[in-house]
């Protein structure tokens, strides 16, 4: 089985911080068929289930696709990984990866990590990673005048001397 000792650390770690101190997060790609128009959840489930039989279980499964999934696929894998189905985070691929943390808040994801681990904490405040994203998706937004000043400044000449 691959990755059988890291699966065996883990459910160590857990045991010595204790379970309220650790949280995982079962992070698994849901394929989409192009040819045939669908997505399948086997894989994700037999993936759960085999960290499941090394006593390591998440209270949530972080799912990466190309399309979104649709609710009756997010109770399937629910149902079968033994989550909350609100607590099935999806991922669709991005453009940039500096998108993800956008997209994971939006799912929810670090509420359901500080929930399982009963931390307060307040709503983040995302504006400079969003101009971030912003900036990286349209470089020369706010550089134009800049530039173009520069770039376009009339030259001034005055004659030497007649």
């Amino acid at each position: 089985m691959r990755g059988c000792l890291c699966r065996g650390g883990s459910a160590a770690f857990r045991y010595d911080v204790g379970t309220k101190n650790a949280c995982f997060i079962h992070v698994t790609l849901v394929p989409y068929l192009k040819a045939a128009g669908e997505v399948k959840t086997k894989p994700s489930q037999h993936s759960a289930l085999t960290c499941c039989a090394t006593w390591v279980s998440s209270p949530t499964s972080w799912c990466r696709s190309e399309v979104e999934l649709e609710e009756t696929h997010r109770r399937k894998l629910a149902q079968f990984t033994n989550v909350d189905p609100e607590s099935v985070i999806q991922c669709v691929d991005l453009d940039s990866i500096y998108e993800v943390p956008l997209a994971m808040e939006k799912e929810g994801l670090a509420h359901r990590v500080l929930e399982k681990l009963n931390v307060d904490s307040p709503e983040p405040d995302l504006k400079s990673w969003k101009a971030l994203v912003q900036s990286l998706k349209n470089p020369f937004q706010n550089r134009q005048h800049c530039l173009g000043r520069q770039v376009y400044r009339p030259v001034r000449c005055s004659p030497v001397g007649d």
